[in-house]
């Protein structure tokens, strides 16, 4: 019983051997299939990117379309300002005569008045919050007009120009030096203020 067994454990592990040479060499074959040159290609081919750059430090100070908006937005920010100002100034002129009219006041008299100052002093701070709040959903909408202002641009220049990639090179992006042949930016604003004068002129 002991000498079946031994003879079986032996046959297996043959058995074993022989299927583990007969999947490398398969492996190994399938791997000299593909020829060097084929996979060298390959690697070339997938490095072949095409990449360019804009400066949009530049392209903010240069695009007329920011500069309309940055004007319409300073526009708001000065009206809210006078709003508050104008509250505030009244809201002062309140406080002054109530001042001179203390000494003709009953403390109640007095009191309410102060109350009704201090409710309306609380109302102008939420006047500046809600101000403050109009103002930021302004810039969001003012960053967002840009944005896909210059994205339905560069889709049709990266198809144009056969680019696979358009980055940001400003002082604030990660990419820290680039070759000065792959910046498009004059070229971009050029288009986009082209653009952006025709809309106008259809307007």
């Amino acid at each position: 019983m002991k000498n079946l067994s031994l003879v079986f454990n032996v046959v297996l592990a043959i058995a074993v051997a022989i299927l583990f040479y007969m999947v490398s060499n398969q492996s190994a074959e399938n791997i000299e299939a593909v020829p060097t040159t084929q996979k060298v290609d390959s690697l070339v081919n997938q490095s072949a990117i095409s990449i360019a750059y804009i400066n949009t430090d530049t392209l903010w100070e240069k695009y007329e379309l920011v500069k309309q908006l940055r004007k319409e937005l300073e526009s708001k920010q000065a009206q809210f300002r006078s709003q508050l100002e104008g509250k505030v100034k009244t809201l002062e002129n309140k406080y002054l005569k109530l001042r001179e009219d203390a000494p003709m006041l009953t403390q109640a008299e007095g009191e309410k008045r102060q109350m009704a100052l201090m409710q309306e002093e609380e109302g102008i701070g939420k006047m500046q919050e809600e101000l403050a709040l109009k103002l930021a959903e302004e810039e969001d909408n003012m960053k967002r007009k840009i944005r896909i202002s210059l994205d339905g641009y560069l889709v049709q220049l990266k198809e144009d120009k056969g680019l696979n990639m358009i980055l940001d090179y400003s002082t604030t992006s990660s990419l820290l030096l680039a070759d000065s042949a792959m910046n498009i930016t004059t070229e971009v604003i050029d288009g986009l203020n082209a653009k952006y004068q025709e809309l106008n002129k259809k307007d």
